[in-house]
């Protein structure tokens, strides 16, 4: 395959005609329809032991629930936040430490989190605040080592998001008095 981003369409394709069933040919290989009543299947954090209950020295775990455990009608929070989210010093020194254990193996040692952790504890307390135990963040409930899944959940994110009972999007920055 040749690059050819730097050359303008009609040097590529010739003509119109030629583009148009160029792009009818990729919309047709690339473009997967699945119907909105097929399961979600999706893994979930939710807290080990109650949140709160830890001391500040340590961790608080999570399951990384299998996918078979996502049942129509389950309640969950999604989050939304930039990947880039800005991290402020002084209010990540006053955050518990998380670890994720997977129960998809159960003799997985936990891992550390993906996201920051100021994003994480904010959706843990407003899902806590809901009565949600299940919370649903991209970078930690899809396997990012796995392309297949990536892809999968790419294909889904607009239900992952329109099915969740709620959605937090967490802000970089804090709004004050003045902002609003």
């Amino acid at each position: 395959m040749q690059r050819d981003d730097h050359l303008p369409l009609g040097k590529i394709y010739g003509n119109k005609r030629t583009l148009l069933k160029s792009i009818d040919k990729i919309a047709r290989l690339a473009l997967v329809k699945a119907t909105d009543d097929e399961p979600l299947q999706l893994r979930f954090l939710t807290p080990i032991q109650p949140i709160g209950q830890s001391t500040p020295n340590e961790y608080v775990d999570l399951e990384l629930t299998s996918a078979k455990e996502h049942t129509k009608g389950l309640v969950y929070t999604t989050v939304s936040y930039c990947w880039s989210h800005a991290q402020n010093e002084s209010e990540e020194m006053q955050v518990s430490e998380y670890r994720i254990w997977d129960a998809s193996g159960p003799c997985k040692a936990p891992r550390q989190i993906r996201c920051p952790k100021i994003v994480l504890h904010r959706a843990l307390r407003f899902a806590r605040g809901q009565g949600c135990q299940y919370l649903w963040i991209d970078q930690e409930c899809i396997d990012q080592d796995d392309l297949a899944d990536i892809e999968r959940h790419l294909q889904i994110m607009h239900r992952i998001y329109r099915e969740s009972r709620w959605t937090v999007v967490t802000l970089s920055r804090t709004i004050t008095a003045n902002d609003i």
